[in-house]
């Protein structure tokens, strides 16, 4: 229904972005909005309730939340800010500490193991989704997913890496 890709924006000759579109948001605040005023005509009718009350609260809360990615070639830094858009949570890590970025798939309710002789990863049972994920990759082999998509989106998630790669210049590397 709603998917949290990021959209991808050169702010300054410096600074690269990776944020939610803006439709994610404006989307659950119409949502709140809606049953805000619904609200407000019942409870002129003696109705309302506490179900409203928390949909709006929740759907408010949906259309606050933010979550972005700036990659500083200039500081060689890279900026994960996640949480409500007055009190998100910011992380910083060192372009230096980055060995690269990759592109990978996965499979989910799969449990990992040895691949067999065709090499396949075996029958897609009907509840199970294939996936991709841009990932850091740093020097002391920790990842830090970025995006996690379908995998017919796997063209602009590839597009991204690139991005991010040649403007920041970390290697990039795709398994799929």
């Amino acid at each position: 229904m709603f998917k949290l890709t990021f959209a991808i924006k050169e702010l300054d000759g410096q600074t690269l972005a990776l944020k939610l579109h803006w439709g994610f948001r404006a989307a659950f605040a119409v949502f709140a909005a809606i049953i805000f005023a619904s609200m407000q005509v019942s409870t002129s009718q003696g109705g309302g309730g506490v179900v409203p009350t928390i949909l709006i609260v929740v759907f408010t809360g949906i259309a606050l939340y933010n979550e972005s990615w700036y990659f500083y070639k200039n500081e060689g830094s890279v900026q994960h800010r996640h949480g409500l858009l007055l009190f998100a949570a910011r992380k910083n890590y060192s372009a230096s500490d980055i060995e690269s970025l990759e592109v990978k798939a996965f499979r989910t309710g799969s449990v990992p193991v040895g691949q067999g002789s065709s090499g396949q990863r075996g029958k897609r049972r009907f509840f199970q989704k294939d996936l991709l994920t841009l990932s850091l990759v740093f020097n002391s082999g920790e990842k830090k997913d970025i995006e996690i998509t379908e995998n017919k989106n796997k063209a602009a998630l590839q597009s991204k890496a690139a991005e991010i790669s040649d403007f920041m210049g970390i290697p990039y590397h795709s398994e799929v």
